[in-house]
């Protein structure tokens, strides 16, 4: 009976400490030179393309051995799995008088209530959320998700009336949305996506994104911002007002956002408010420091709609 051993390959994978040994060994045979006084023939054998197909053959051998000792996986001893529901979603039915808050300006204390998320697990799934995300980045068009459809409607008819080009929805923009959503504390959170712009609300279920934007954050705010065009504001009342201005910022080209249903409660609301928390996401983002007039339009004229419309 013919007994068969682990293969090269298979011992490194289960010994990854070798590497370094084994590829040492590799590199030196790899490199090591013959001296010109062992044979007659060696100065010929230096000189010629087989010596030198040697090289890098062994070379070669070299490089796919360290592809694969980088490529072994790491131990990742922070929790792999965060409870979150899917974008957009969360019990069907939900509704609220609520209006929404804003305050962009202030830094938000990393504190956590409902869902609990390490920052280590949560910077894991960012990247596997990225990455999957990177492959549809940029998609025009709405998808079958009426979420999601909801969104860049209501999105892009006010910014069709303010001369600023359609957003395109942002699949990582709203993982990340989603990440700030399921802490279910009403407050800015940057943590997720430090480059991102942010417009947050409460008290709507998924179905009334609509209200949300288009009540919420543009009919309401919109009033607030007369004889500010074309200049820097004044950014004493910036609160009544930045949602709208994020919304219609010309260099912001995608968005992502996401509903999430608080079980348990919604921190730092007032009581009666239903708990639910909506959050978007956008890139580039907008309210920038001295960049008010070049960014944002007067409204065209376009008729006015409620978060019904669509």
């Amino acid at each position: 009976m013919q007994l068969k051993g682990p293969t090269v390959t298979e011992h490194l994978q289960s010994h990854p400490h070798t590497h370094a040994l084994f590829l040492t060994c590799c590199l030196y045979q790899a490199l090591e030179v013959p001296s010109v006084e062992d044979t007659p023939r060696v100065k010929s054998l230096f000189c010629s393309s087989h010596w030198i197909s040697l090289v890098a053959m062994k070379l070669t051998l070299i490089a796919a051995l360290l592809s694969r000792t980088l490529a072994l996986p790491m131990e990742d001893d922070a929790d792999k799995h965060i409870q979150h529901a899917h974008w957009g979603h969360g019990p069907p039915t939900g509704g609220g008088d609520h209006h929404a808050f804003n305050h962009w300006p202030h830094w938000p204390q990393r504190a956590y209530h409902g869902v609990q998320v390490k920052q280590q697990s949560a910077a894991f799934q960012l990247g596997q959320a990225l990455e999957q995300a990177a492959k549809t980045w940029g998609t025009p068009g709405y998808a079958n998700d009426p979420y999601q459809e909801r969104v860049l409607k209501h999105h892009n008819y006010h910014r069709q009336n303010h001369l600023a080009q359609p957003l395109l929805w942002d699949q990582g923009l709203a993982y990340t949305a989603q990440l700030v959503a399921q802490t279910c504390v009403y407050q800015h959170n940057m943590q997720f996506d430090p480059g991102a712009g942010q417009n947050i609300a409460a008290g709507y279920g998924p179905d009334k994104i609509g209200t949300v934007i288009t009540d919420l954050f543009y009919n309401n705010e919109i009033p607030m911002f007369q004889n500010q065009w074309y200049r820097e504001p004044d950014m004493t009342y910036f609160e009544q007002w930045g949602h709208m201005t994020q919304m219609c910022w010309k260099a912001t080209t995608h968005v992502g956002c996401a509903t999430q249903y608080c079980p348990y409660g919604l921190g730092n609301v007032a009581g009666g408010v239903q708990p639910y928390f909506t959050v978007c996401q956008y890139k580039n983002p907008g309210n920038v420091a001295t960049e008010y007039a070049r960014n944002l339009s007067p409204p065209q004229g376009a008729a006015p709609i409620n978060g019904n419309s669509f």
